[in-house]
């Protein structure tokens, strides 16, 4: 991923983020939360994907043989592209989100070498008819971290997570969690706009 991608994360997961869910949140990490051996393509998520009650769009199409190219627009008609991953880990879906490259960013190099590219993890409970999202919750995630400090590699700056943990720890953390309650959202339904 380029240094440009990540400066798109970081303002187009703010505003997906804040309109996915609202007590919940994505949890950045610097790794994905699965290998090549996870990801589970189906091709159901193709399409045109809208809720019930926001005026946004999800619009998926396929990226690479394994993968979708993610078009959030949000209510207020702002877009960012994401490439999109759905993987199973254990009995567990996620979509890995990460941001795509957008060419409309104009800053130098010298500032674009500053970014980075992060993931995020929303845990899929379906896919069809309507596909079913539950973002981990950020205060949730937060306070667990800083109670349990060894339960994930990560660090907190400008009071922020950041996970930084390897894969295999991420999927243990993300699937171990399901559960637990406030860890992860409510479910944020789509339903296709044909």
């Amino acid at each position: 991923m380029s240094p440009v991608s990540s400066h798109r994360c970081q303002s187009l997961i703010f505003v997906l983020l804040v309109t996915v869910v609202a007590i919940a949140g994505c949890v950045p990490s610097l790794n994905a939360i699965y290998t090549e051996e996870d990801i589970a393509f189906d091709e159901a998520v193709v399409g045109k994907w809208v809720p019930d009650d926001q005026d946004e769009v999800w619009e998926f199409t396929k990226h690479s043989e394994n993968t979708y190219r993610l078009m959030y627009r949000d209510s207020d008609n702002k877009h960012g592209v994401f490439e999109a991953t759905l993987v199973k880990v254990g009995d567990a879906r996620f979509l890995d989100l990460t941001p795509l490259e957008d060419p409309e960013l104009t800053q130098n190099a010298l500032w674009k070498w500053h970014l980075f590219s992060t993931h995020t993890w929303l845990l899929v409970e379906s896919t069809s008819p309507s596909i079913k999202l539950r973002a981990m919750n950020l205060n949730w995630a937060k306070e667990h971290l800083q109670n349990h400090p060894l339960a994930l590699e990560h660090v907190i700056q400008n009071d922020r997570v950041l996970i930084t943990a390897e894969t295999k720890d991420i999927q243990e953390f993300a699937t171990l969690h399901i559960n637990t309650p406030e860890a992860y959202g409510e479910v944020y339904t789509l339903h296709k706009d044909e």
